[in-house]
């Protein structure tokens, strides 16, 4: 199933949230947060859709948003789907997906930890890759530490040489 008929397919289905395709990326969805765990639903139970797998789920730090990026996959229909979506920078929170793509656990500790991201509903928000009284959340584009400089354009920090 080619990208525009899964943009169809899940307008047909969620026909009051707004999807658009991504200016910057022709191959992914932009979709509104609020509809994360209907999507992932619909993604994986719907025997056409069949989205079996999810591949991975990140973030990126706008400094006025922080967006972010899931990949599914479809092993028995050989198609893929990259969503994205954008949630506030100063309250980040989105509902877990991983009570229906158990992967999504390890993902959503990972993006918790580095961006900040609360994740309602999920069973172990614990810091993966920091200790767990590290201040901040080192990938967002603001963080300061000590040993870190500002680049003099503003940024964002780097370790001096």
């Amino acid at each position: 199933m080619k990208r525009d008929e899964l943009l169809n397919k899940l307008r047909e289905k969620f026909p009051q949230a707004e999807m658009k395709i991504d200016e910057d990326n022709s191959e992914a969805i932009y979709f509104p947060s609020y509809q994360l765990e209907p999507i992932a639903d619909y993604l994986k139970h719907d025997a056409e859709m069949d989205f079996d797998l999810m591949n991975f789920m990140t973030a990126v730090d706008y400094m006025t948003e922080l967006e972010l990026v899931y990949n599914f996959s479809s092993i028995k229909n050989r198609h893929h789907l990259t969503l994205k979506t954008r949630i506030n920078r100063d309250n980040p929170q989105i509902p877990a997906v991983c009570l229906v793509y158990p992967t999504a656990e390890w993902f959503e500790r990972e993006v918790f930890d580095l961006f900040g991201v609360h994740f309602s509903g999920h069973p172990d928000l614990t810091r993966i890759m920091m200790p767990e009284d590290w201040p901040g959340h080192p990938l967002r584009k603001d963080y300061m530490n000590e040993n870190l400089i500002p680049l003099p354009n503003g940024t964002g920090p780097v370790i001096p040489a």
